[in-house]
C-alpha cells in the first residue's frame, strides 16, 4: 500500500509551497492478506476508464494498528 500523507500542517507552509510537507509511506499488505489480518476489496466506480481504488479493512482480532511504516 502506498500512502501519501501531510506531515506538516498547512498553517506552517507558505501559500506558494503547499506541496512541501507531504510524505510517502509504503506498507507491504501481502503478508497481512496471507495471514488474514487485512482484506482488500475493490471500490466499484462508474466509467470504464477510472483508476483502480481499493478499500483496506482490518480483520477482527488483527493488529494492523501496530503496522510499522
Amino acid at each position: 500500500m502506498v500512502l501519501l500523507a501531510r506531515t506538516t500542517p498547512l498553517s506552517e507552509l507558505e501559500p506558494s509551497k503547499l506541496s512541501r510537507g507531504l510524505s510517502l509511506f509504503y506498507a507491504d499488505l501481502a503478508r497481512g492478506k496471507r495471514e488474514g489480518r487485512v482484506s482488500v476489496q475493490p471500490i466499484h466506480k462508474m466509467g470504464g476508464r477510472s483508476i483502480d481504488a481499493n478499500q483496506v479493512l482490518r480483520s477482527p482480532n488483527s493488529y494492523i494498528d501496530a503496522y510499522t511504516f
